[in-house]
Formats: structure tokens, C-alpha cells, sequence
């Protein structure tokens, strides 16, 4: 692929798998160690994949944007995959707030490992730095919380899919299991 961040406007959907060490302590970090980028909203393709991944990871928590298009993939994997470990995140303006500082915190704190891209020939890997840099987030409205959002022409998919699937690991809520997954789809 020669251009590393098209800019098509068209939706994506991102896959993103964290990783913990089992029986770790809340202070050892989590990896990244999958990232998988589509720029079409196939639902179809997207609950497939996913319910594939699962059987090959057996993750402990799916954590799914259901803001638009995810609602219904996260209806119909419900149907698929049992035991509670889905959840599904509606985005707002407090909730992406709380993402986005548990995943700066994270970062800050060495507790999130994630491919360098310079070593990494992976597209995703590279598309997720280029998104790193577009991430901007104002006060305005009174508000205390910030608004957190994308430069004009850019996209934020594979941050979004990164701040859902550590959430699960997060400080204050630290699983004993090893995987977490989390989807992203938008439509923009």
C-alpha cells in the first residue's frame, strides 16, 4: 500500500486486541498485539470476524462502540457469544472523555505497550500513529469535560478501538483473563 493514511471519508471498522499476562498485578502492562483495519462496514463480515477471533483468543470482555452501526453487531453477537463478557459502549461526550484519559494515562505510565512503528512494517501499526497526531480536544460550553475529536480530513478509528479495548483494563477495573477485544465501526 503506498499511501500509509488515505483519506477516503469513507466509514472503517478497526478490531483491536489487547493483551495481559495472566495472574498479572494491575501495575504490569497490557500489548497490543492485534490490529486489523476494513474501510467498509460489512456487519456481516464484522460479527464473523469476530466470533472467529473469540474462538481463538477465548476473550474475557468484547468491548463494541454501539453509537451507530454497532448497535447492531453488538445485538446479533449476543446471540452468538455467551457468558457476559460483551459490552457495549454508547460514545459520549463524558464517556470518551474517560476513554481517551484512562488510554493517555496508561501510555504516560508505561502500562500500555504498543508496536513502534518504525520497527513495524505494518500499515495499521503506522495508520494508528498518523491518527495519534490528529486526536484534539478543546473546552468550550462551560463544560469541564473536554470535547475530543479529529482534525478536519482525518480519521480517529483506530485510537477509538484502542481506548475501548484497554478500558476493560483500566486502573480501577483490572481483569485476571488475558484478552480483551474492541470494534469500532462509524459512519461518517
Amino acid at each position: 500500500m503506498e499511501q500509509i493514511y488515505p483519506d477516503t471519508g469513507a466509514d472503517e471498522t478497526c478490531l483491536t486486541i489487547i493483551e495481559k499476562q495472566p495472574h498479572a498485578s494491575t501495575e504490569t502492562p497490557v500489548y497490543l498485539v492485534y490490529l486489523e483495519t476494513y474501510s467498509h462496514c460489512d456487519l456481516t463480515k464484522t460479527i464473523n470476524r469476530i466470533v472467529y477471533l473469540n474462538s481463538l483468543f477465548g476473550f474475557r470482555k468484547i468491548v463494541i462502540d454501539e453509537t451507530g452501526l454497532g448497535s447492531g453487531v453488538v445485538d446479533v453477537l449476543k446471540e452468538h457469544i455467551e457468558g457476559g463478557v460483551l459490552e457495549g459502549v454508547t460514545f459520549s461526550r463524558k464517556s470518551k472523555a474517560e476513554m481517551f484519559y484512562n488510554l493517555k494515562l496508561m501510555m504516560q505510565q508505561g502500562r500500555l505497550k504498543i508496536p513502534n512503528y518504525l520497527f513495524n512494517n505494518n500499515v495499521n501499526c503506522k495508520k494508528m500513529y498518523y491518527q495519534f497526531l490528529s486526536i484534539q480536544q478543546e473546552f468550550s460550553d462551560g463544560s469541564e469535560l473536554p470535547k475530543i475529536y479529529h482534525e478536519a480530513n482525518a480519521h480517529d478509528d483506530t485510537i477509538c478501538s484502542l481506548a475501548l479495548a484497554i478500558w476493560p483494563f483500566r486502573p480501577a477495573k483490572m481483569h485476571k483473563k488475558s484478552y480483551a477485544i474492541a470494534g469500532s465501526m462509524k459512519k461518517y
